[in-house]
């Protein structure tokens, strides 16, 4: 018998309402109500976390109290795991990867007449992240994603969950920064044409002002402003759809394909539409719903300066959120091919061309290649042979860090065994990792 211990997850069960009185029914031991559930009209508390449930309850909550009965809630028989579940601060970038994981394997694998727990599932752990680990004080203290919070890739499946997981982190990080520009915050609270030509520049021209979403908090707003804080993290959640499923047409691949200028074949160049039509003949829901999630799937590949594909279009034409999965898609699809170091060096290349700068930035910013302790090849730029093996120290610089020489492979290679380099330096430019 195996000492691993099972988490919290794992115990953890998702059922519709209307499903769920006949498994109550037929169920041996109690079930313990894992979220609270409130009115839908006054969001008034009908249930606490760890509350018993039966058949009656789940009749009442129903036809008494108005809940939809296609309503997916989490429940589990050991009561223990609710408090590990609900403790959001507990949780870690990885744990919502695998999580994410969990459900995009059972979408795409397991036969079934729907798939609205898994959907529901999905942005569920999206809003929670955005709530938790990426929240409005965590994103600017130097939070970063790094090899430890992604899944190491040997499928697709894994890809789109490290997309969806870098598309999050860096739409958080831009979005929070764009919190007090000036003019974002008034235009939001108003959601008015008047309120935005009001926001005049020096000589009474009209002002672009910053693309902000608000949802921070939005459990806890009352009224009209949740109303408008559930807008904002609904079209935040769309982004994230087309993060998640932006390659779904790829899913029998065996290997990740790379999208390179100059050799964009007919399989690569239809893949936007071919996965759009996979959600719409598996999701139907998500598909009809969520328009802005098709529109970023088809577009996650133009570029901002019309030389992308399928339609060649630019940055005036594309929504911030596809400009940011591009950034996203490009590195973890890089990244199973080339050193990330020469990656991230490809993607500042793009930046202000094929990229945005806001997005370049706003994914650099939350971007850790390297992992504390990892050893890998020292490369000289235009040489394919490896020059060294080091070890990653810890380093202030992200993307160009502090390393230990553990080996010299090639004898011109000018620190020996040992010593330190800093990649950050001027003089150590010439070398990546």
């Amino acid at each position: 018998m195996s000492d691993t211990p099972i988490s919290a997850s794992e115990v953890i069960e998702e059922h519709a309402l209307c499903d769920l009185e006949s498994i109550l029914a037929a169920a041996k031991e109690p079930y313990y109500c894992v979220d609270a559930l409130r009115d839908p009209r006054t969001k008034r508390k009908l249930i606490d976390p760890r509350s018993v449930l039966t058949p009656g309850i789940v009749r009442n909550l129903c036809d008494s109290w108005g809940v939809n009965r296609d309503k997916v809630i989490r429940v589990t028989r050991d009561i223990d795991a609710v408090d590990e579940f609900l403790d959001v601060s507990t949780k870690s970038i990885s744990h919502y990867a695998n999580q994410m994981h969990r459900y995009l394997t059972g979408i795409f694998t397991v036969e079934k007449p729907g798939y609205k727990a898994e959907v529901q599932g999905l942005a569920a752990s999206a809003a929670e992240m955005l709530e938790g680990v990426l929240g409005y004080e965590k994103i600017l203290e130097g939070l970063s994603v790094g090899p430890a919070d992604i899944r190491p890739v040997s499928s697709y499946y894994d890809h789109l969950v490290n997309t969806a997981v870098y598309w999050l982190a860096a739409m958080a990080r831009l979005n929070r920064e764009r919190a007090s520009e000036a003019g974002s915050i008034e235009v939001w609270r108003s959601k008015s044409k008047d309120e935005m030509s009001r926001l005049a520049g020096p000589r009474g021209a009209k002002v672009d002002p910053p693309l902000y979403y608000d949802y921070y908090g939005w459990e806890r707003a009352v009224g009209d402003i949740q109303q408008s804080k559930k807008g904002d993290l609904s079209l935040v959640l769309s982004g994230f759809f087309a993060a998640l499923f932006h390659d779904a047409a790829f899913l029998d691949e065996p290997e990740i394909l790379i999208s390179v200028k100059g050799r964009i074949d007919e399989k690569l160049k239809s893949h936007v539409d071919a996965s759009n039509k996979v959600i719409k003949d598996r999701l139907a829901i998500l598909h009809d719903e969520r328009p802005l999630a098709r529109n970023i799937i088809k577009n996650h590949h133009e570029l901002a300066d019309g030389s992308g594909y399928p339609a060649g279009k630019k940055e005036k034409d594309l929504h911030l959120f596809a400009q940011i999965l591009s950034v996203c898609d490009m590195y973890d699809e890089y990244a199973t091919k080339f050193t990330r170091g020469k990656v991230v060096r490809l993607i500042l290349q793009g930046a202000g061309r094929g990229f945005t700068g806001d997005a370049v930035r706003a994914f650099l910013s939350i971007l850790n290649p390297y992992e504390q302790g990892e050893r890998l090849n020292v490369y000289e730029l235009k040489n394919s042979e490896p020059a060294a093996l080091a070890e990653v120290l810890p380093s202030e610089n992200r993307l160009r860090p502090l390393i230990k020489i553990i080996e010299k492979l090639s004898a011109a290679f000018p620190a020996a065994p040992g010593s330190d380099m800093d990649l950050s330096l001027p003089d150590n430019a010439g070398y990546f990792v």
